[in-house]
């Protein structure tokens, strides 16, 4: 076994075998009638997460949702073999989950109950037509009770049953309907599109955290300038950002479009880019990401105005630029920008010639002079030490030190020091 489709295609048989209904659902059945690979397989079978758990065993099976039918099988070991080889490990294990149809949702994200059922009540409570599927891989028969072949076909995003009814189910659905829409191309059915823009407002009940996955995923595809266009036309911009960002203008929807990464922060930064420093500062802890995407949107967001004199600059100050870690997610900003019109190219050539035609170690060669070194020299920290070591570097990334003797000697010349 070597894939995650051959390992769901084992559970399916297993569970047939042992007398049960077993089917791939979901994202995985939509994905193949599309003629696109999978990123991943589910199963749901009639067998309840004991009996699954009893057939595979629990070296094999995770109960991480037993009480909504959930269970993960792992990659069978073979015998003697007390952990996962590497080739197992590379494989993902698959949801099994059971048969169900959902109780009440009372915090418009979870079902208060479930209660096992049939694979027509299980179509029935998924969000869209196109996830309610199910497919045999054993005889290659689609089931589909809900009509999302036929979307499919028309290339059209349609809820299950009554679209407000779904999406009050759970909110998080919302932001789903915008990614799938985005994602695959597809038009929204009039009536779930209503839906959403009008239950747009209540998507606040959803955490801050689900909301920035949902947002990752959608701007680190490259339909994010739709993601970005449905979301403002939805009012779910408005709402997720309580009215502290405005509509995408065309000319930042065009440079979304052309943005060529598969970096969420450097979408964020495109898209927020015309919003003040402290403001993105603000949304981005508002939405609860860490750290390191907020420093990340900052810089790329506050530096994105270096393409218009760059080529201007002193050697030195363009190879600290293209020194930082996340210079070329900033050159793909350019890039979009430039397709959009906004900045010309010229100086954005300049960075990319740079870059090809300078070697990391030309860049950010090694340091040649530290504090150490001052200090060890007779010079004592205070006022005008930290900006003597940047003037060093700087002389440095200018090529006109090479050594720590040349730094002693332009010490020297600069009065700093007595003697070489």
């Amino acid at each position: 076994m070597t894939t995650q489709r051959e390992l769901a295609i084992e559970i399916v048989t297993a569970l047939r075998q042992a007398g049960h209904q077993a089917l791939f659902a979901g994202g995985c059945v939509r994905d193949l009638l599309l003629e696109k690979t999978p990123k991943d397989y589910d199963v749901a079978t009639s067998a309840n997460p004991e009996e699954v758990q009893k057939l595979f065993g629990h070296r094999r099976t995770l109960a991480v949702g037993a009480s909504f039918g959930v269970v993960m099988v792992l990659p069978l070991r073979k015998k003697g073999e007390p952990h996962a080889t590497d080739e197992q490990a590379a494989i993902p294990p698959v949801e099994v989950a059971t048969f169900r149809k959902d109780g009440l949702y009372v915090d418009g994200r979870h079902p208060e109950t479930v209660t096992f059922s049939t694979p027509e009540e299980d179509a029935k409570r998924r969000d869209f037509t196109i996830n309610g599927m199910f497919f045999d891989p054993l005889t290659e028969v689609v089931h589909d009770y809900v009509g999302g072949r036929a979307d499919l076909e028309q290339r059209q995003l349609r809820a299950i049953g009554v679209a407000a009814d779904r999406f009050r189910e759970d909110k998080l659905r919302l932001l789903r309907a915008i990614r799938f829409n985005s994602i695959l191309g597809f038009n929204i059915e009039p009536a779930t599109w209503q839906a959403v823009m009008e239950l747009a407002p209540e998507i606040t009940a959803v955490s801050r955290e689900r909301i920035a996955a949902e947002l990752r995923r959608m701007l680190a595809h490259p339909s994010r300038h739709r993601s970005v266009q449905s979301l403002d036309e939805s009012g779910l911009t408005q709402a997720i950002f309580e009215n502290a960002v405005s509509s995408c203008s065309p000319a930042t929807l065009s440079a979304l479009k052309a943005l060529q990464t598969d970096s969420f922060e450097t979408g964020m930064a495109v898209w927020l880019k015309d919003l003040p420093k402290p403001k993105l500062g603000q949304l981005c802890t508002h939405l609860k990401l860490s750290n390191q995407e907020r420093d990340a949107i900052l810089w790329l967001a506050d530096q994105q105005t270096v393409w218009i004199d760059f080529g201007d600059w002193p050697i030195a100050r363009q190879k600290r630029l293209l020194a930082h870690p996340l210079v070329h997610e900033l050159v793909a900003t350019g890039e979009a920008l430039a397709a959009a019109g906004s900045i010309a190219a010229e100086h954005l050539a300049v960075a990319r010639k740079r870059l090809k035609v300078w070697s990391p170690a030309e860049i950010n060669p090694p340091l040649i002079v530290t504090g150490e070194n001052l200090i060890q020299w007779g010079l004592r920290p205070g006022p005008g030490f930290r900006d003597l070591l940047e003037s060093l570097r700087d002389q440095q990334l200018e090529g006109q030190l090479s050594s720590m003797e040349d730094a002693r000697h332009w010490l020297v010349r600069a009065g700093h020091l007595t003697q070489p």
